[in-house]
């Protein structure tokens, strides 16, 4: 049996949020969406086995305090 891979690009969204204080200081913070997506298929066509295609879609989103 042969599996094949096929991996997306990533898709990354981000917003940043930054204030002044004063001169010296800076209050920042963000939030950041990635998406990760890949493609698998199981089977092999000389064998006659049937192909199983599958989607991996992994979300995460992060919080940036700075």
């Amino acid at each position: 049996m042969k599996t094949e891979y096929k991996h997306r690009l990533p898709v990354r969204i981000g917003v940043k949020v930054a204030y002044t204080l004063n001169e010296h200081w800076i209050i920042e913070s963000g939030l950041t969406y990635t998406r990760l997506s890949s493609d698998m298929k199981d089977g092999t066509k000389e064998s006659g086995q049937q192909f199983t295609v599958s989607q991996r879609i992994i979300h995460a989103c992060h919080v940036h305090p700075e």
